[in-house]
């Protein structure tokens, strides 16, 4: 888990998501919920995140706001 964390620090500075030791699992969940992935692949993790943050700002804002919503719940 996780190792797809560097590629998206410039998504989690902008949604202010700050990774920790003690929340990295429950993000990393929360993005694979988000994304409707359950899968522990890590690049396909990495590339959907990307996919739904390329749809312009409408869908990227979206995307953040269904992340923080799933980090929160």
């Amino acid at each position: 888990m996780g190792c797809y964390f560097r590629d998206l620090e410039p998504l989690f500075k902008e949604a202010k998501i700050e990774v920790t030791p003690e929340n990295r699992k429950n993000i990393d969940v929360a993005i694979h919920q988000t994304i409707g992935n359950p899968s522990a692949n890590h690049d396909a993790t990495r590339d959907a995140v990307r996919e739904r943050l390329r749809g312009g700002d409408e869908k990227r804002k979206a995307f953040v706001e269904a992340l923080l919503k799933a980090i929160r719940s």
